[in-house]
């Protein structure tokens, strides 16, 4: 029987062998139980012991070929497919091949499962993150658009408030040239005339006349040197050909000395020929001089000094060649210059200080050897509107010792030195054009102005140097096309600049 049995166990074996690589296999480990059991019941029946040990033995055989069986598996396992098989192929597979399969493809659905937990897990955490990126730039945005907003509302208000004083400083000058009427004409000639009276010098006019007369002066060439206390006026009378009254001095005091309520002078051409003193000194009341032509080899051409009350006005008339400065007005005085042609005076061209107020305003500025226009001092009050300054050997403007003057709409062009020159000054540079001059446009020495909307281009230096500690609000200017650098800051200066256009030249 043991014989039997051994068969049974290579006949398993060679099926086992034979099996397709690619099918599952008969469950021939059970049916070699099943025949052997069968065995042991009718070879050992009444038996026990014997048919114990033989069922050990097959025991021990099933074992080995089940150990077989899942080699076999193993190595049939790459080849196996987890898809459905044709009827004919799944009547052909084991049990337990089908077991194993149905176990594999439930592995492969976890791991399928795992994965795509896995990924649905990715997608909401890229999905969470470009929400919160979103909602950041979104963030980012908002807050950007706001200090946007925010910053142009101080920009416009702070513009607002500059536009409100600028405006003021745009409005015209008031000549309000006094006008007074005279009672009486008397005539000067250098003839003798048969239609009217005449006195042959100004001075017998002048000792003659009555508060409100008027002095007519014929052409010609008259001294005089005289002090002038009663309300008059001194009216040139030029010939067809265009002469005028010449009035000269060659001593030491002034041609007029203005010191009546009410007093002008017109038409004439008045010229200090001696080594010292003005052509016209003003020390009270008020003093008129239009459509004349002043000089003075030893002095100024009209000086103003006076306490409160004294009232100069100079229209339409030409200041030149004086030894000193054209203009000089210091003092209390009030000083009106407008529409003249200050032009080769060796000191400054128009020269104010001490407590003056002073409208100067479209004017022609030029040639002078120093400043063209001199603004000194903390109580002067000035308004420098208009005016074209050009071609003076010293800055076109100069500001200092803490005056605040308001400089609005001129030309500065074509100097030696600094366009405008701000030292230990403040007040309003606005609307300004700055060109061509042979130094900085604008310099600012220890200076608190506000420099806003000026066109400052061209010039030899820097566009604007804000040095030693300057503290100056520079806003809406084009600065541009500069030999050096076109704003400079330096010496510990801390001015608040911004808003300005900055182009080509020398660099910011």
């Amino acid at each position: 029987m043991a014989d039997d049995i051994d068969g049974v166990v290579r006949l398993v074996d060679g099926i086992l062998q034979n099996a397709p690589k690619d099918q599952g296999s008969p469950d021939v480990v059970s049916l070699y139980g099943a025949v052997a059991h069968k065995h042991a019941e009718e070879r050992f029946h009444g038996k026990p012991k014997a048919a114990h040990e033989f069922m050990l033995k097959v025991e021990a055989d099933q074992e080995s070929l089940r150990a077989r069986e899942s080699q076999r598996l193993v190595e049939i396992r790459p080849a196996a497919k987890i898809e459905e098989h044709s009827p004919v192929q799944q009547r052909h597979k084991s049990a337990a091949h089908r077991a194993l399969e149905e176990e594999l493809a439930a592995e492969q659905a976890a791991h399928i499962e795992q994965a795509n937990e896995v990924i649905a897990r990715e997608v909401m955490a890229r999905e969470s993150f470009v929400r919160e990126e979103d909602l950041a730039r979104a963030w980012l945005r908002s807050g950007l658009q706001k200090g946007l907003n925010d910053f142009t509302k101080k920009q416009e208000h702070k513009f607002k408030q500059l536009r409100e004083k600028v405006e003021v400083l745009r409005e015209p000058i008031a000549r309000k040239v006094p006008q007074h009427h005279f009672k009486r004409a008397l005539y000067v000639s250098k003839t003798p005339r048969h239609d009217v009276p005449c006195y042959a010098t100004v001075r017998q006019a002048l000792d003659t006349a009555c508060d409100g007369d008027s002095i007519y002066i014929l052409p010609g060439k008259y001294e005089l040197s005289c002090a002038v206390d009663k309300n008059l006026e001194f009216v040139g009378v030029p010939d067809a050909e265009g002469n005028q009254a010449l009035l000269v001095s060659s001593g030491r005091l002034a041609i007029f000395r203005m010191v009546g309520e009410h007093c002008s002078i017109k038409n004439c051409v008045i010229r200090h020929e001696g080594p010292a003193g003005q052509a016209i000194s003003v020390t009270a009341g008020e003093t008129t001089v239009e459509g004349c032509t002043v000089t003075s080899a030893g002095g100024h051409g009209i000086m103003v000094d006076g306490s409160r009350g004294v009232n100069l006005w100079v229209v339409d008339s030409k200041i030149q060649g004086c030894r000193d400065h054209g203009i000089k007005a210091s003092g209390a005085a009030h000083v009106v210059v407008d529409g003249c042609d200050l032009n080769g005076n060796e000191g400054h061209n128009i020269s104010i200080s001490g407590e003056v107020t002073a409208s100067i305003g479209d004017n022609k500025v030029h040639q002078g050897q120093a400043a063209g226009i001199h603004i000194t001092g903390s109580t002067c009050v000035a308004t420098v509107k208009g005016n074209t300054v050009q071609g003076n050997a010293g800055p076109g403007i100069l500001v200092d010792n803490g005056a605040t003057p308001k400089i609005t709409n001129n030309k500065v062009t074509g100097g030696k030195g600094y366009g405008i020159l701000l030292h230990e000054a403040g007040g309003v540079v606005d609307r300004n054009k700055i060109a061509q001059n042979g130094d900085h446009g604008i310099m600012c020495d220890r200076a608190e102005s506000q420099i806003t909307t000026n066109d400052v281009s061209h010039n030899r230096g820097c566009g604007m140097v804000l040095d030693n500690h300057s503290q100056c609000l520079v806003e809406g200017n084009t600065v541009a096309n500069h030999t050096a650098t076109n704003i400079l800051v330096g010496g510990g200066s801390n001015p608040r600049v911004s808003v300005n256009f900055i182009g080509g030249g020398g660099g910011g």
